[in-house]
């Protein structure tokens, strides 16, 4: 332990401060969906879902919806720009309030916790916030237009109303929006459900019985309950109804999945089944004060809409990083040790790779054979 310690440290000494950004991925905290190749749902209400689910490859999703935070930073990198500001404008209850072209867009009065405020904006604009974050977040434009989606295919056909947008991310985007199979399998499927083995839950909060309106400590979704008791406890949300991100947080899928209940619909990639027109949105009880008979939130239950409608939420879909790729940057160099050092120092337990709940000779091989494997 003491050599390969030294060994680091000694790197440590070397190494130039990184500059490094304290949220190199804006703040999104992903989650890794594993159990490749896993059995596909099946239910006899699933419909057009039935056989869907399965993914033969790990990914990361993010545990929540986008943030208007995490998108006004995307926003304001171009704003500056007439074309530029209108495309990339969300005109979606946001909780934005603009101002003109050339200034930066800001919150509403009294809309002043971003973090819990959940986006709500086209898939088209989702999609270029996926290729900027896949480019890593830069300020040419020429970042927003591909990447992990190719921008010059956003067009329709004048005549049949079909949209020519680029159907799958490309083979090696870095971010993008999620499959209807990658989200149904990151809210649904169970690798150990009940301690029997794997199986698909019904809900997204890992349970068949219908999620319990109320409030916090009381319900699991806050569904049924006036705007104005959620305004008065939490702050506003949106300009609708659409309740803050996070107050469930116990509420939870398999993969440790929160506001899958009361969030806004999200945008999947898929197209609707048979149509070019609009692409699937998973329904959410995203409202505080509706007061429907049952809550839809069942696995099979899907809608859509045309990709520039610009009422919806998104929850980021990525690749697995390399376990060397410390800083998140897509990159194993001498900054990923520099960070690796720090952490370890200060005993971050984000760089516990063999989860043992403490750091040690273990986490040190793991890295560096990550950096290059057979290490001796």
């Amino acid at each position: 332990m003491r050599t390969t310690e030294f060994l680091l440290l000694a790197l440590s000494s070397s190494i130039a401060a990184s500059g490094l950004s304290e949220h190199p991925e804006l703040g999104i905290e992903f989650v890794t969906v594993g159990e490749i190749n896993n059995t596909p749902y099946e239910s006899a209400s699933g419909g057009d879902i039935n056989g869907r689910g399965s993914v033969p490859y790990s990914y990361r999703i993010a545990r929540t919806e986008l943030t208007c935070g995490q998108y006004l930073e995307f926003f304001n990198r171009f704003y500056i720009d007439f074309e530029q500001f209108f495309t990339l404008l969300p005109r979606g209850e946001s909780s934005y309030f603009w101002v003109a072209p050339g200034v930066p867009l800001r919150y509403a009065n009294g809309f002043n916790d971003p973090a819990s405020v959940s986006v709500q904006l086209s898939w088209r604009q989702a999609a270029m916030f996926c290729n900027w974050m896949h480019n890593g977040q830069r300020d040419d434009w020429a970042s927003v237009l591909d990447g992990a989606y190719d921008v010059s295919t956003f067009t329709r056909d004048p005549d049949f109303g079909d949209f020519h947008d680029q159907t799958t991310r490309h083979p090696d985007a870095r971010y993008w929006i999620p499959s209807l199979d990658e989200y149904l399998k990151a809210g649904h499927y169970d690798p150990d459900k009940n301690g029997n083995g794997p199986d698909w839950w019904e809900y997204a909060h890992s349970s068949d019985s219908e999620i319990i309106p109320g409030l916090p400590s009381i319900g699991e979704v806050a569904r049924d309950i006036p705007e104005s008791v959620i305004r008065d406890m939490y702050g506003p949300a949106t300009r609708t109804d659409t309740i803050p991100l996070g107050l469930y947080p116990d509420i939870q899928s398999p993969w440790g999945l929160i506001d899958l209940h009361g969030g806004n619909e999200e945008w999947l990639e898929d197209w609707e089944s048979g149509s070019r027109r609009a692409r699937l949105v998973k329904e959410s009880s995203n409202s505080s004060h509706i007061t429907w008979g049952t809550i839809s939130d069942r696995a099979w239950f899907y809608w859509s809409s045309t990709p520039t409608d610009v009422s919806y939420g998104v929850r980021i879909a990525s690749r697995v990083q390399n376990l060397a790729d410390v800083n998140q940057d897509w990159q194993i160099n001498f900054f990923d040790v520099s960070e690796f050092i720090n952490r370890y120092a200060q005993g971050d337990l984000s760089i516990d790779f063999n989860n043992n709940g403490v750091l040690d000779e273990g986490d040190i091989w793991a890295f560096l054979e990550a950096i290059q494997p057979g290490i001796p």
